[in-house]
């Protein structure tokens, strides 16, 4: 029999990993129901205890301690009104102390409720020490905020280097003009000697450099009294601007009158930019008199005493509030330390039993994804006859089964690569062995057209002679009809040129029988080249459509590389569930988050397999492409050799019917020269037929010089003809050359494709 624990990782084995979830984090819960039950019981006294230090002690803390942070608040509210640069927000930060400052009187209503329900004397008089302050302190509050929000401090120092710097600087431009002007009428009037017009132009000089210093002084004077001033100050600024305005416009008036008479143009800008400066002057001094922000920051400082006070009250209430809560909190500890000790020995005893299950539910997935781990390695390194034969009925068995049935696909699809690229080699060796023989027949065929070629020239040369004797006979002829006195001689003449022409016509014909045979050695040749080129045409069909096949086995080969790619993704998703799962499982899911850990690395070295065997599949996929190219261009080449062996076929027909043609011509010149031995014979018996052998003679003679012109036109046929049929010879054995050389280049794709299915071990 089995034992109980074997038994149990059995039955855990089977289970799936939501439902091995779905027990520990049942088990969690009932631990967390045992526990808040005990607790319940154990808390409700607690909670009798507690709820009177929240509701009455508590709440008196809080609420003092708001009445301290609001009442910060309300002075830092204070401070930035008082600060503030700009209208808006020195009345928005002052209508927020308000508030504020209204807020702390509501929370102290309350408070001061509680505190007369049930508290110390001590509390109360606290409490009422706090009271006394805070309404000194809103009083000098009020005071300050409405000094604030007036901003005069401010508003004058914008004037001040603002319009006030503009019209000071517009004055100091028209002043500058005039300046220039009088110099250069001064200069002038000194160069004309006109001495009675120097004097008025000084004064005018002056009086124009005067109103620049005035305009000056009155913005310095003012510039000094921006950031704090006194009432007294402020008297004696405006008593001094009154009269430094007074002397100006007695200038501008003196400056007016004695400049009418000349028309200078820059006297009415300089009035015009001082008649802008009285209302400045005597706005800037309004806002410099009243000094709010200054007083405001004064009175400010001066409250600090009442702060203090309200700080120091509220201390002493929190610290005797404190006081009471740890009293309070004293009572209440002793009552939760034993309802907190039995809340520690429950959860106990429910984690142990949850760390029984962890470590059933972690060896139930560890040792599986451990040998699914040295499976992806086996398969990375290209070993394909690992399986994982797991029987269990979980997630991970069923990822089990799916992996071995992807590596018995992928090792049937490199089977089928092994034999198809076997069968690549034997095509390619085939294909090298009849290139070699079209080579071999070639260049025969090329060495026999060339004894050919050296024939037919041979045969023209004596074609030649032989033409040259009967013309030579043909005179000897005529001299026997004009000359009877030199019959005997001629005869001899006639008889040596006969022989002569008897051998050169036997010559002629033994050179055009070879002359045949060669034909018909060629025309053999040619005949097998045609039928070598064919085979030859079929192998490479035959290599294209089992390249085509292969190319087909590659891309199943890569669908089932998608395939391990998506069920590598699959189990990251599971190990992503299993993750959470475990997450949500808190400690007694610590194991299970080491499994989910080695679900998701299992899925990774998977997909970095089922890329590994991506890139040789790409490797044997792009020498595929490879092959298909070279067996193309040897189907060109081949087809160039049929064609090439045709040419030379037909080329050799004709050249057999030529020579046909010279063998009949030769034959009627063999007669002619038969005949004219004859005549010569009977020359010989007797003079009395000499006129008529003679013509005969001729005749026959004529006959032989017109046959020998056929023949000696003839060889020169044949010999074009042997020169075409040398130079096909010759294409024919370049093409046999390219057609060795693709079908080297496919033995050596089929080789490297037979080096790159090699790195896979498949079973037999």
């Amino acid at each position: 029999m089995r034992p109980r624990a074997a038994l149990g990782d059995f039955a855990v084995h089977h289970l799936r990993i939501r439902t091995k979830l779905s027990l520990i984090v049942g088990i969690l819960v009932l631990c967390v129901l045992a526990v808040a039950t005990v607790g319940y019981r154990r808390l409700g006294d607690v909670n009798e205890r507690v709820q009177h230090m929240v509701d009455v002690t508590s709440k008196k803390v809080l609420l003092t301690v708001s009445i301290r942070a609001d009442l910060q608040r309300a002075r830092r509210m204070e401070f930035r009104a008082v600060l503030a640069l700009v209208d808006k927000e020195s009345q928005d930060d002052a209508t927020l102390a308000r508030d504020i400052s209204k807020q702390v009187d509501a929370t102290y209503a309350d408070l001061d409720k509680l505190v007369e329900a049930g508290a110390s004397s001590a509390e109360r008089q606290a409490l009422q020490k706090f009271h006394q302050s805070w309404q000194q302190y809103r009083t000098s509050q009020e005071e300050v905020l409405t000094l604030a929000v007036e901003n005069s401090n401010f508003k004058s120092h914008g004037l001040n280097t603002g319009k006030m710097s503009e019209k000071v600087a517009a004055i100091n431009q028209a002043a500058a003009t005039g300046l220039r002007q009088i110099e250069k009428l001064r200069a002038e009037a000194q160069s004309a000697n006109e001495v009675n017009s120097v004097a008025p132009l000084e004064r005018d000089y002056q009086a124009v450099a005067r109103l620049q210093v005035l305009a000056l002084e009155m913005h310095r004077l003012l510039s000094l009294q921006v950031h704090d001033t006194t009432d007294e100050e402020m008297d004696r600024v405006v008593e001094q601007n009154a009269s430094w305005q007074k002397e100006a416009d007695d200038l501008l008036k003196e400056l007016a009158a004695s400049t009418d008479s000349r028309g200078l143009s820059w006297v009415e800008p300089l009035s015009v930019a001082f008649r802008g400066l009285p209302p400045l002057v005597a706005q800037l001094q309004k806002l410099l008199r009243a000094n709010s922000n200054t007083r405001s920051i004064r009175m400010t400082f001066a409250s600090n005493e009442h702060i203090d006070d309200c700080m120091t009250a509220l201390a002493d209430l929190i610290t005797k509030l404190n006081s009471d809560l740890e009293s309070d909190m004293t009572s209440v500890g002793d009552t939760s330390r034993y309802a907190q000790r039995l809340m520690v020995y429950v959860p106990l005893v429910c984690v142990a039993v949850s760390l029984v299950l962890a470590v059933l539910l972690t060896r139930s997935v560890t040792g599986p994804l451990t040998k699914g781990v040295a499976f992806s390695e086996a398969m990375a390194q290209g070993d394909l006859t690992q399986r994982l034969d797991l029987a269990q009925r979980d997630e991970v068995g069923l990822l089990a089964r799916a992996m071995d049935h992807v590596a018995a696909a992928f090792g049937k699809i490199v089977n089928e690569i092994r034999t198809v690229s076997g069968n690549i080699g034997a095509s390619a060796s085939e294909l090298s062995s009849v290139s070699h023989e079209v080579l071999a027949q070639s260049e025969e065929m090329s060495a026999q057209a060339g004894q050919v070629a050296s024939s037919t020239e041979q045969m023209a040369t004596n074609v030649n002679t032989m033409a040259a004797a009967a013309e030579e006979m043909s005179m000897n002829v005529a001299s026997i009809s004009s000359a009877s006195e030199e019959i005997s001689v001629n005869v001899g003449t006639i008889s040596a040129a006969a022989e002569a022409t008897a051998r050169n016509v036997t010559t002629v014909a033994a050179a055009l029988q070879e002359s045949t045979r060669a034909f018909e050695t060629i025309s053999h040749d040619a005949r097998d080249g045609s039928q070598v080129a064919n085979r030859a045409t079929s192998m490479a069909d035959g290599a294209g459509n089992t390249m085509k096949e292969l190319e087909r086995s590659a891309a199943d080969i890569g669908k089932v590389t998608e395939a391990i790619k998506m069920i590598a993704l699959q189990t990251n998703l599971l190990a992503l569930n299993a993750t959470i799962e475990a997450t949500s499982a808190g400690e007694a899911g610590k194991g299970f988050a080491v499994v989910a850990h080695e679900i998701k690395e299992l899925a990774h070295q998977s997909a970095a397999a089922a890329e590994d065997i991506a890139r040789k599949i790409e490797g044997v996929q792009s020498s595929t492409r490879d092959a298909v190219e070279v067996i193309r261009e040897v189907q060109q080449i081949i087809h160039s050799l049929n064609a090439s062996s045709m040419r030379i076929s037909e080329s050799v027909d004709k050249q057999s019917l030529s020579a046909q043609a010279s063998a009949a011509n030769l034959a009627e010149a063999s007669q002619g020269v038969e005949h004219i031995a004859r005549s010569i014979a009977e020359v010989a018996k007797g003079a009395n037929d000499m006129a008529r052998n003679a013509g005969e003679a001729s005749a026959a003679a004529n006959d032989m010089s017109r046959n020998a012109s056929e023949a000696a036109k003839a060889v020169g046929d044949i010999s074009g003809n042997i020169h075409g049929v040398s130079q096909a010879t010759r294409d024919s054995t370049t093409s046999a050359q390219h057609v060795n050389a693709a079908a080297q280049q496919l033995a050596a794709i089929a080789t490297q494709l037979q080096q790159l299915v090699g790195q896979f071990k498949i079973q037999d």
